[in-house]
């Protein structure tokens, strides 16, 4: 599994990359410092990714934005997809909804809590799999 980590705060990226890394290599986590920067690496030709994980409080390109230009893509519309944020009103979660998140996780989060989001995906990708 290959999962690309966007979000602008170091702090929170090197705290996933530490309970990423305990159920998957670490050279299988990339990361993006906001949402414009996960777009380009998204889209190169030569990467691919089984799992966003992302803010939504970024420069640039917040999540919102960068979610829907995911959906609106013909290569990445069904990239499961997770938001790791420290907004929870409920337009923000109606909103990611709508654009298929399979999972929320709010900031301050533990490592045990995004381990266990992150095994829930890969358990349903195995299981949407399996029936296909």
């Amino acid at each position: 599994m290959r999962i690309l980590v966007a979000d602008d705060d170091d702090c929170c990226r090197f705290l996933l990359r530490d309970a990423l890394s305990t159920i998957i290599p670490r050279e299988n986590i990339a990361f993006a410092s906001d949402g414009d920067e996960a777009w380009w690496v998204l889209t190169d030709p030569e990467k691919s990714f089984d799992l966003l994980i992302v803010d939504l409080a970024m420069p640039r390109v917040n999540g919102l934005a960068l979610l829907a230009r995911v959906r609106q893509h013909p290569k990445l519309t069904g990239l499961p997809i997770i938001l790791c944020t420290g907004t929870s009103s409920r337009q923000t979660v109606t909103e990611a909804v709508r654009l298929n998140v399979m999972s929320y996780v709010v900031k301050p989060f533990s490592p045990a809590a995004i381990v266990q989001k992150v095994e829930e995906v890969m358990v349903q990708l195995k299981g949407a799999k399996a029936m296909a």
